[in-house]
């Protein structure tokens, strides 16, 4: 590697120092490892350390990576090594190669093993090797030059007009030797006295057990030597060698070699890498060498067996060849052990591939100070918050110097019990610059000064990169503020999923600590998740409110939503930016919006001067005037409200937008409830008229049937009254005992207040200890049992709090309803026995006979959804019968079955048949999809209407049974009726047959191996699309330019230069089809502000809704921090 410096003014004038400590002689014979004790080895790193800092300070400006030249390679190593032995002076572990022992001192640098980095040596080789990853080039070498002068066979003229000047590296070389293969010398050697060169021979590689062997033949004639004759005869290294070595500097650049000379892969000293790279490990008492020191072994006994055999004559000819054989295997599976049987692990193992050192380990995908476990939300939590498990702290310990500012928290920090402070680096002293531990003992006599380098506990307010894998986009590594929390789990807020796409079902999130200061400036400036609100990509926000939020503010925002003071209140509360609040009655008023309405606490939230409008919503100076909010406005969707307020107030304001929707929605949502169950799974018009329901009633009661249902109802509603959950809860509201249901008398409670009290003081102190013991606990199991033992704690703690404050009759109201419990209960073992005997005096077939009666009643009503869906289900499979089989000719064929198709995919135009029709507006199953928090008319088909037809790689179901004339059993051959293909008119609410039952599982089983192989190809294209894009830069000029400054964009993105974060999409009506087009403002929004400002509103946002009442003539300042009427919002 060869690399260009510039040296930089030295920020030291002090005179180099000697360490005095120890003196070692180098010129000693003695390989014995020099050892010191603690003091002396700390001494020894503290003048390493300082000389260090008088090094002179140099800036790398350029790096080339090449092979080693020999000459190079002998200089810079530190000794020869040929000493067969596994110890001793010149053999592979000499203490020259440096130490790995803890107290032992390097025989080159003398410094310990902690500061010395290790030191090369190298291995003669008695003779010359071709390397094992360049037998391709040194082939492509031979063929580009005059194997008789050395020379280049093409030239410059001919490379130009060629288009390989071009080209660089191995490209411009493969090139070369493809044209001047078959070519014969050109260059006259008349004038030096020398014949005519002879033609080259080609040259190929033969792969044997011992590695790739050159060899050549000479070129058949008429063949323009592209074919040789005869039997290829191998080429020794010496031999190819002496060809390349005469090939001077300007043939060698010529052919793509910059900074090095083609000699150099050819072998003539191989590099012996320092003991600490390959560290031995002791096993049942044994030393166990490194595969790397094996093979340096190896390698060292042939090439000295190879020694001796030199000039021993043709006799000893065949073992010359046997242990140069042995050597080029040695050096070959110590480059690379492919297709070793031991699966030992080479070199290029060692630093290729995905787990090599540079992707596993230099590339920071196993690293220290960091922390992994399973995801889970958290309401309480900001957006752009992660908690922490607070365990976790001491195992991600932050760097940090000490100074003026915090030396005082540090101290403290210092001082706790456990200390906060894991490590210290002294400034000064003498253990200037040793790191030492900081132990429990030791923590009270240990004082800060101003520049120790300490590392301590991770704290709240520290920011940490959060991942969750597959990292597939640059938000997936975002930096999130960290909040200690007691639990095991990492959690975040429901804003933040949709970056990580994370859905809590077990996924699990990766933290990292950084290092530096700088890094911790860039996770805050670049990396923070109020940074990466937006996404370049597809010009919409990123994160924004989810889930709950989006269902609640669906829900809140609808037409007459009256909030009751208390609770509106109560939710203003948890609002972190009230910056409009002292306006927000003003400009209500303004907007002849009631103050006590779902829209007006929203805009509670907003900006006062905030203007926005999309499809029916529309925000004036703050206040929703009119339309419900969804995903489509407030959520990751493009021109949302979040990319609005991105784009005009920053993403400070945004992320509070997001914090506060999340908190003040879901606090009403609370209040409010939001539930599904089966029975609203049921079509609106599907059930029975309530005449209906009483006939049904009075046949079943003339069988006795009536009796069994209301008897069952009543053991369903004592069970679930009286079960021990439910019992246990009611006592500890009460403060009573479940069992005896004793409870302290008036006189007792008054006496044994102080004593009630000191049991809560009693009961913190022990929570608190407890989590200090969380902390410092390294034993999950313990940690486990801990917390466990915090819990139950917490609930004795609040049922003491609950003690204090029952009044007497409130003891006796709770243990009246518990003794009515406990009696209902007592009476389950009669009412089953008369359950039992109703039961066997019922006729179950007529009751099923009434049951299907009423079943079919509803399903022949016309007019009704369920009628219209039975409909379009007979419509459908009359159209696809009247079809027929599907045609011979492939043509016809493929149009056949695109029709059908076509007839069959009504998931859709079902599902919104049956939610705008079949289901309430205020549905839950309604309400979820129409707010985008969670499903789809597809889903809301599958459950009320129908499944309908199942698809397998975009087709329907293949008939593969009987040559392909069925797809299952179930159906005779070459049926016509779709649903031997597939087609479900079954929905779940109705139950599936048993032939849906399995299309359907098919179906999502190509689901889930589509997910599965998919996850796989888009990590591999990413990581290709990144490895192609690297090179790739943003000048200073604008332009995107790769190697040699090749310009690729003259502005970097669309041609414009702009962030795509920045940017949002429009629809004009000079653009054709559904195509948008970007722009860096919303021109209407800008200009509906500024109107709305003075008064006017955008006419085209006006509808014909009439609770738009906008009055301009009203000053909302008139109105700051006015009080509100409950009956009109106003007084």
């Amino acid at each position: 590697m060869i690399s260009s410096i510039r040296r930089l003014p030295s920020t030291s004038s002090s005179a180099p120092q000697v360490c005095p400590a120890v003196q070692v002689d180098n010129t000693a014979q003695s390989d014995e490892i020099v050892t010191v004790n603690r003091s002396q080895r700390e001494l020894l790193d503290t003048v390493a350390m300082e000389l260090q800092e008088d090094l002179p300070i140099v800036e790398i400006t350029s790096v080339i990576v090449n092979l080693y030249d020999d000459k190079e390679l002998r200089e810079m190593a530190a000794i020869a090594v040929y000493d067969e032995e596994e110890t001793g002076p010149n053999s592979v572990n000499s203490s020259r190669l440096g130490v790995t022992t803890y107290n032992g001192l390097c025989g080159t640098c003398n410094q310990s093993s902690m500061r010395c980095r290790g030191h090369y040596g190298y291995i003669r080789l008695n003779r010359m090797v071709n390397h094992p990853h360049y037998v391709s080039q040194i082939i492509q070498v031979l063929t580009s030059v005059c194997n008789s002068c050395a020379r280049l066979k093409l030239d410059r003229r001919s490379m130009e007009e060629a288009g390989v000047l071009r080209m660089t590296g191995p490209s411009r070389l493969r090139a070369i030797a493809e044209k001047s293969s078959g070519l014969q010398c050109t260059h006259d050697h008349s004038i030096d006295g020398v014949k005519r060169c002879n033609p080259n021979p080609i040259y190929n590689s033969s792969k044997g057990k011992d590695g790739e062997v050159i060899t050549y033949s000479f070129a058949e004639l008429g063949t323009g030597g592209k074919k040789g004759t005869g039997k290829p005869q191998p080429r020794s290294s010496e031999e190819a060698f002496g060809i390349i070595t005469r090939i001077s500097d300007e043939d060698a650049a010529m052919l793509g070699f910059v900074g090095t000379h083609p000699r150099s892969m050819i072998l003539q000293s191989i590099p012996v890498i320092p003991v600490n790279s390959r560290p031995s490990i002791i096993i049942d008492g044994r030393v166990e060498h490194h595969f790397f020191t094996l093979q340096y072994m190896k390698i060292i006994k042939a090439n000295n067996e190879l020694k001796k055999l030199i000039g021993g004559g043709p006799n000893a000819q065949n073992a010359r060849d046997t242990w140069y054989a042995e050597l080029q295997r040695a050096i070959s599976q110590l480059m690379d052990s492919e297709g070793d049987d031991k699966k030992n692990v080479g070199i290029k193992q060692t630093v290729h591939s995905k787990t090599g050192l540079i992707r596993q380990n230099m590339a920071g995908k196993k690293v220290n100070f960091t922390g992994r476990t399973v995801a889970g939300p958290d309401p309480t939590l900001k957006f752009g918050e992660v908690a922490v498990p607070m365990w976790m702290a001491q195992y991600l310990p932050v760097d940090e110097n000490v100074n003026s500012y915090n030396i005082n928290h540090l101290t403290n920090l210092l001082k706790m019990d456990p200390p906060r402070i894991v490590s210290i680096i002294p400034i000064g002293g003498p253990f200037k610059g040793i790191t030492f531990a900081i132990k429990r003992s030791m923590a009270k006599d240990v004082k800060l000064s101003i520049g120790d380098k300490v590392k301590r506990w991770l704290n709240t307010g520290d920011y940490a990169i959060v991942n969750r894998q597959p990292t597939i986009q640059k938000e997936s590594m975002r930096a999130m503020r960290v909040v200690l929390r007691p639990g095991n789990t990492i959690r975040i807020s429901t804003a933040d999923t949709t970056p990580f796409n994370a859905d809590f079902d077990g996924d699990e999130l990766n933290i990292h600590v950084v290092r530096s200061a700088q890094a911790a400036a860039e996770l805050t400036e670049i990396m923070s998740s109020q940074n990466c609100i937006m996404n370049q990509q597809s010009n919409r926000p990123m994160a924004a409110p989810s889930f709950d939020t989006l269902t609640g503010a669906y829900i809140l925002t609808m037409d007459d939503v009256t909030i009751d003071p208390a609770t509106y209140m109560d939710c203003l509360m948890n609002i972190q930016n009230q910056d409009g609040l002292p306006s927000l009655n003003g400009r209500l008023r303004q907007a002849g919006i009631r103050r006590y309405s779902g829209r007006a606490l929203f805009s509670a939230i907003l900006p006062p001067d905030f203007y926005y409008v999309k499809g029916n919503v529309l925000v004036v100076n703050g206040v929703l005037v009119k339309g419900t909010l969804s995903k489509e406005t407030i959520g990751v969707s493009q021109n949302s409200m979040v990319q609005a307020l991105h784009e005009d107030y920053g993403a400070a304001r945004t992320a509070d937008f997001i914090t506060d929707a999340a908190f003040l929605i879901n606090r009403w949502l609370k209040g409010y409830g939001f539930t599904i169950g089966l029975g609203d799974c049921i079509l609106q018009d599907q059930g029975l008229t309530a005449e209906e329901k009483q006939q049904r009633q009075d046949e079943l009661d003339q069988i006795g049937y009536g009796d069994v249902m209301r008897l069952r109802d009543e053991i369903d509603t004592i069970e679930v009254e009286s079960s021990r959950d439910n019992i246990m809860s009611l006592a500890r509201e009460a403060g009573v005992d479940a069992d005896t249901l004793d409870v302290v008398t008036p006189v007792e409670r008054n006496t044994n207040v102080v004593e009630l009290q000191n049991k809560i003081q009693r009961l913190t102190d022990r929570i608190d200890t407890l989590k200090q013991e969380v902390l410092t606990e390294r034993f999950e199991r313990v940690i486990e049992i801990k917390n466990r033992e915090i819990t139950a704690l917490t609930f004795d703690l609040n049922a003491t709090n609950n003690l204090l404050g029952i009044s007497v009759e409130g003891i006796e109201l709770a243990k009246q309803e518990l003794r009515d419990i406990m009696a209902r209960r007592d009476s389950l073992p009669q009412l089953r026995d008369r359950l039992a005997q109703l039961e066997s005096e019922v006729d179950m077939d007529e009751v099923a006979r009434i049951q299907d009666k009423y079943i079919n009643l509803v399903k022949s009503r016309e007019g009704s959804v369920a009628r219209s869906i039975q409909q379009k289900n007979e419509e459908t499979i009359a159209s696809v019968e009247a079809m027929g089989l599907e045609p011979e000719d492939p043509y016809r064929a493929e149009r056949h079955a695109n029709e059908i198709g076509g007839m069959v995919n009504i998931s859709k135009t079902m599902g919104e048949l049956a939610s705008e029709t079949g289901i309430s507006y205020h549905s839950p199953l309604n309400i979820m999809p129409n707010s985008g928090s969670k499903g789809s008319k597809v889903n809301t088909a599958q459950i009320t209407a129908g499944l309908y037809q199942q698809f397998i790689l975009g087709k329907r179901v293949e008939p593969t049974l009987m040559n392909g004339t069925r797809c299952l059993p179930y159906f005779a051959a070459n049926e016509t009726n779709p649903k031997a293909r597939g087609y479900c008119t079954n929905s779940f609410f109705s139950g599936l047959d048993p032939s849906e039952f399995f299309y359907h599982a098919a179906a999502g089983r190509m689901g889930l191996t589509d997910t599965a192989i998919k996850t796989a190809e888009t990590g591999r294209l990413h990581r290709d699309i990144s490895e192609a894009l690297k090179p790739l830069i943003l000048e200073f000029d604008g332009t995107v330019r790769g190697p040699n400054s090749k310009i690729y964009q003259f502005a970097y993105g669309t041609g414009t230069g702009m962030d795509p974060g920045k940017l949002s999409r429009f629809k004009s009506d000079s653009v054709m089809g559904d195509d948008q087009f970007p722009l860096f403002v919303d021109i209407r929004r800008m200009f509906g502000r500024i109107n709305a400002q003075y008064g006017f509103i955008d006419l085209e946002a006006k509808t014909e809704e009439s609770s738009i009442s906008y009055d301009p003539t009203i000053d909302p300042e008139r109105f700051e921090n006015a009080d509100f009427d409950i009956e009109d919002g106003y007084d």
